[in-house]
């Protein structure tokens, strides 16, 4: 039984740096921003968190929506191994009191990024619902002839954020499809480089199913990438929920060296136990 105490922690050790999924170098908050309406306002916090035994240098780039954006506002700054830093979107990032957009994460190493986006009536900051949405990792967006799907639809208020990621445009395209696959509307739409776009999704389409629906999204034509995510408002309540874009699997053709390093590790790890039990 002793024998087993030390390939257990072995096991450990190794499967815990490997354990950061979230993490990534280049990473897409779909929505984000400060903006202050007739009766509430909504504000946004960027989390980012080091796990790794090295300095990260992080670039946070606001993508101001509706608009294409060559060259936008950023913000630098350096996060020490195992750090953590909160920053207010609004004072830091957007490069002015108010805007709405999304937010480009570029890091030297892998951070965890996501953003806690508060709504509060006017004047009232008790009354605050919150939502967090992670950093969708770029290389998970999808181009042409590619496709995702985002649910949530028909459980609330429902508005679709896209955003491109590399710079250049893209036709994608939106369908509803209810809870037996069936489709109920299909629209069309054109996104310029590292654009962000909202859709009210009962606005595209009136006539989509009631109860659970998702959207499926394909590209269709240009060389852009985008990523995606539903926003839900309970009206009643005015909670605030997301739901992120369906993330593709990709084939594995290459281990990485750290990789082949670990699972190396653990063969031999299993292998000594055996023997070791075995005398």
């Amino acid at each position: 039984m002793t024998s087993r105490v030390p390939v257990l922690l072995l096991l450990l050790t190794i499967a815990f740096p490997l354990a950061a999924a979230d993490a990534t170098r280049d990473g897409f908050v779909v929505v984000a921003g400060r903006t202050t309406g007739a009766t509430r306002t909504f504000d946004t916090t960027l989390w980012l968190s080091n796990a790794t035994n090295h300095r990260a240098d992080v670039t946070v780039s606001f993508l101001r929506g509706e608009q294409a954006n060559p060259s936008p506002h950023a913000l630098s700054l350096s996060i020490s191994a195992h750090g953590v830093a909160a920053l207010p979107v609004a004072s830091n990032i957007i490069g002015a009191p108010e805007g709405l957009g999304a937010l480009h994460v570029v890091a030297s190493r892998d951070v965890a990024a996501e953003a806690r986006i508060t709504s509060s009536v006017a004047g009232d900051t008790s009354r605050k619902h919150a939502m967090t949405l992670r950093a969708i990792p770029s290389q998970y967006a999808i181009g042409s002839g590619e496709s995702t799907a985002v649910q949530g639809v028909g459980s609330g208020e429902a508005r679709l954020y896209v955003v491109e990621t590399t710079g250049l445009p893209l036709y994608f395209t939106v369908t509803v499809v209810d809870a037996h696959g069936q489709e109920h509307g299909q629209k069309r739409w054109l996104l310029s480089g590292r654009e962000q776009r909202a859709f009210d999704v009962q606005h595209e389409f009136p006539n989509a199913p009631a109860g659970a629906a998702l959207l499926r999204i394909r590209g269709v034509n240009g060389s852009g990438k985008i990523v995606a995510a539903v926003v839900v408002t309970i009206p009643e309540s005015q909670d605030l929920s997301v739901f992120e874009m369906l993330l593709p699997s990709r084939a594995r053709h290459r281990l990485g060296v750290g990789e082949l390093a670990a699972y190396a590790l653990v063969a031999l790890a299993i292998l000594a136990a055996v023997v070791r039990a075995r005398r």
